[in-house]
């Protein structure tokens, strides 16, 4: 750090009081710390060094608030959704007779929240079955619709050609929306030859399975203008040019007002994908209450030097973890290099009580696995080795969804998996394409619809 050393404190407020000189530097560095608590004086106690972390922008560490957690529980009671709720609710017997609730110490108040911006929606009926598009994708769809009940339509057959006819640019109507596309040609991916018009064919067909995992949550953007080789960059407040019909929440977090996208028909899908916004990442809440995710997430992140067959044996473990504590889980590949790991959760946890299991879970496993998992978050101190990541619990910060077109070759697809295919040597992490998906589809139907229908209790720790 003695390139950093400057002779003042970098912060504009008075410096904290110290027994010792303090050494200041510039802030461009994150460490993890973990102490026992804030003294009066504003310094750390029982600190203990854990690493610094490299995936943190130093621009958004703030200062942690603590606040009284038996109110913010008392609070999630009152707030608590009415017995008849707007989606099914399935509560195993495992989830009623769940031990106790974890009761972990809430870190910061939950950011404030403004209403939603309300657009007319277009009709939700699907395609007539003589408008159905004969592709694998969209008959898969179009069933896994029906045996759930989805009001949310894909793209009929006459719109597929519609797309088709179109030759560089022109307007589309798709959904009861119009939408104007541009640079249909232009090539994604191409050592696949996959270009834009290819990724747009995918979102809209397979909607009707996407969105309910999608529906009513902010959206992070991230498109890649110039194909999976070239930049990319985030996005996560609604552009001036969208269209107004797409609709928005707006949030107010500790670094700025935004409005985010909200994916609710097809119409938006076809837009995003005509954007480049090759992977979509939805949060864990819903708007209506977004300090209280729907899922704990573990991320499954292998390093340089880990082979997927790693990967694997790490899920497995997690896997036993969570029958021993009764707790069900959907899994899905990322599409890239690793598993994700969705756990349907009752929405009465904050975001930090859901990061905090998911951390003491991680810290389990790693302690039973030390040649596999790794608590460290240095990439270059994590090489062979696989991190359970449970800092993306967090609001803001999101995974790519499911059924998320990934930016690599052969255009992945983070698709959901049984538990059991974990044994299946012809499993990779990248197996299933925007290409495959649908034949994928047919044969096992939407395997991480458990993610809207199960809510259970956290337990004790």
């Amino acid at each position: 750090m003695k390139p950093l050393i400057i002779k003042t404190s970098p912060f504009s407020g008075p410096p904290p009081r110290a027994n010792e000189k303090p050494t200041w530097v510039k802030p461009k560095l994150v460490a993890e710390v973990k102490f026992a608590e804030w003294t009066r004086d504003g310094v750390m106690r029982q600190p203990v060094f854990l690493g610094l972390r490299d995936d943190v922008d130093p621009r958004e560490v703030h200062r942690e608030q603590p606040k009284d957690a038996g109110r913010e529980s008392a609070r999630a009671k009152r707030e608590m959704p009415p017995a008849k709720a707007d989606k099914p609710v399935r509560i195993p017997s495992t989830a009623r007779k769940a031990p106790p609730t974890v009761a972990l110490k809430t870190a910061r108040a939950p950011a404030k929240r403004s209403s939603t911006t309300i657009t007319t929606r277009p009709s939700s009926r699907g395609p007539a079955p003589a408008d159905l598009p004969d592709t694998p994708l969209s008959r898969a769809a179009a069933k896994i619709a029906k045996q759930f009940g989805t009001k949310i339509r894909g793209a009929s057959a006459s719109e597929l050609e519609a797309l088709e006819a179109i030759k560089k640019e022109g307007d589309w109507e798709i959904g009861g929306r119009v939408v104007h596309l541009t640079n249909l040609d232009k090539l994604l991916f191409p050592e696949d030859r996959y270009s834009k018009r290819d990724l747009i064919r995918y979102y809209v067909q397979v909607a009707p399975v996407m969105i309910p995992y999608y529906s009513q949550r902010p959206l992070s953007m991230n498109p890649h203008p110039d194909g999976i080789h070239g930049k990319s960059y985030w996005v996560k407040d609604k552009p001036d040019y969208a269209p107004a019909w797409i609709p928005t929440f707006r949030y107010q977090d500790q670094k700025s007002l935004k409005d985010w996208i909200l994916i609710e028909e097809v119409a938006t899908l076809a837009w995003l994908a005509n954007h480049a916004v090759i992977d979509m990442h939805p949060w864990y809440s819903r708007q209506d209450k977004p300090e209280y995710p729907d899922w704990s997430v573990v991320d499954l992140d292998p390093a340089e030097g880990a082979t997927f067959k790693d990967v694997v044996a790490v899920a497995k473990v997690l896997k036993s973890a969570l029958d021993h504590l009764q707790l069900e889980a959907v899994l899905k590949t990322t599409g890239q290099s690793g598993l994700h790991i969705y756990i349907p959760i009752e929405r009465r946890y904050t975001l930090d009580e859901s990061r905090g299991f998911v951390e003491k879970l991680a810290h389990m496993i790693a302690e039973l696995m030390p040649d596999k998992v790794t608590e460290v978050w240095e990439v270059k101190r994590r090489t062979g080795k696989i991190r359970i990541d449970y800092t993306q619990n967090v609001i803001n910060k999101t995974l790519a969804g499911p059924y998320s077109v990934r930016p690599a070759i052969r255009a992945p697809v983070s698709a959901p998996i049984a538990w059991k295919e974990l044994d299946d040597a012809r499993l990779r992490p990248d197996r299933w394409t925007i290409k495959t998906l649908g034949d994928r589809l047919l044969e096992v139907g939407d395997l991480f619809h458990d993610a809207l229908t199960l809510r259970q209790r956290l337990p004790a720790l």
